[in-house]
């Protein structure tokens, strides 16, 4: 990428993408200062670029340069109002830093300009459920239904689509009844997902199983998983569920076979790490801790300038 960037010096649209393109590998390889720079120069021959504008937004924010994000974000958006990602992104980084408010304003000015992106709705319904505003998450879900089925789907600019969909939006609001305790809901809407065309994916299987544990359905629950995996076994949750069932049941090895492959497949899930950590912690096994520890750490790199961590966002708003 970096080679056909400077050999398209002469067609500045060919060099774009060819930053873009490098900028978007180095935030998913979490060297942020690196992706920062593709981006920046990518930016000094198409500074009106949306989608170069929102990498450089995610690279700032993951350094924790929130204020030079945020301006970031907002040129992307000005640039292109029908960015869905761009505004998910600068929701997603206000809900993170704890401006609840702010992250409303973003998701409600985004949700005027491109209605029928899916996965803008899902991240503000996510943010009033995290508020404990249960009843204004299925309010946001429900709008979302109603617009993204009136074929007002909306691509990103530069390729970032609108995605999620029907399923996506149902399977939200079913982990929304899961967490309240309305088992019986969360299986309607899990049955209205795979009608509208979910029902093979990863997240479906996940939350299948979820729901079967929840209802005492042990041995159901562990078939979902392993149909899941069958049918999506890329899908690094499934195998990070799958492992602390196992951890449960005792099974240490075949626990941390699960954690391992998951980490395999999402170098960085937090969750994995936790969940794994919890179980070598049990066991009293500080020399498994201390190699966690350090797997971490490769997963985790501080930047050159020291800081550590920032905003992390959803895979699929790196792009």
């Amino acid at each position: 990428f970096e080679r056909a960037a400077r050999l398209g010096r002469g067609c500045a649209d060919d060099c774009a993408r060819a930053w873009h393109a490098l900028g978007s590998v180095r935030l998913r390889q979490r060297r942020w200062d690196d992706a920062l720079e593709a981006f920046e120069r990518g930016l000094a021959g198409s500074p009106r670029s949306s989608p170069l504008l929102l990498g450089a937004g995610l690279a700032r924010a993951s350094l924790q340069q929130h204020e030079p994000a945020r301006e970031l974000f907002r040129r992307a958006v000005a640039e292109e109002p029908r960015h869905g990602r761009a505004w998910r992104a600068w929701g997603v980084m206000e809900a993170r830093l704890g401006e609840v408010e702010q992250a409303r304003r973003v998701y409600s000015d985004g949700l005027r300009s491109c209605r029928g992106h899916a996965p803008l709705w899902q991240a503000a319904a996510r943010l009033e459920k995290e508020a404990g505003e249960a009843d204004r998450a299925r309010r946001m879900l429900r709008a979302g239904l109603r617009d993204c089925s009136a074929g007002e789907r909306v691509e990103g600019a530069g390729g970032g689509g609108g995605g999620g969909g029907d399923d996506g939006l149902l399977l939200s609001w079913a982990a929304l009844e899961l967490g309240e305790g309305r088992l019986a809901q969360a299986q309607q809407l899990l049955e209205r997902a795979r009608a509208a065309g979910g029902g093979g994916g990863g997240r479906t299987h996940q939350l299948q199983a979820v729901l079967l544990a929840r209802q005492g359905l042990g041995a159901d629950a562990r078939a979902a998983l392993r149909e899941g995996l069958r049918a999506a076994p890329g899908h690094a949750p499934l195998h990070t569920l799958l492992g602390s069932m196992l951890d449960a049941d005792n099974d240490v090895e075949g626990a941390r076979a699960a954690f391992r492959e998951a980490l395999r497949l999402h170098p960085g899930d937090g969750r994995t790490f936790h969940a794994w950590a919890r179980l070598e912690a049990r066991l009293l096994n500080w020399e498994g801790l201390r190699l966690l520890n350090e797997q971490a750490q490769q997963a985790f790199p501080p930047s050159r300038g020291g800081a550590v961590g920032g905003v992390s966002f959803p895979d699929d708003v790196v792009v």
